[in-house]
């Protein structure tokens, strides 16, 4: 590794691209494989529904068993 010259975990896009058809070519992938998300993309939006639903379920749960009590 040369950290000064490339900074340590970066990942050339165009690397993976080349040997994901390096590896179609030789058909241990399939044609239509896609890279999209197995890269690291910090601008990407995070959907945080999910992780609210389950806060605002444990919560009434939460209100109901102490009522309840």
């Amino acid at each position: 590794m040369m950290p000064k010259l490339v900074q340590i975990g970066h990942m050339n896009p165009g690397r993976w691209s080349h040997i994901a058809r390096t590896y179609s070519k030789l058909e241990m992938l399939d044609s239509d494989f896609s890279l999209k998300g197995f890269l690291y993309d910090p601008r990407s939006e995070v959907d945080y529904t999910w992780m609210i639903r389950i806060v605002f379920s444990a919560i009434t749960i939460s209100l109901l068993v102490s009522i309840g009590a």
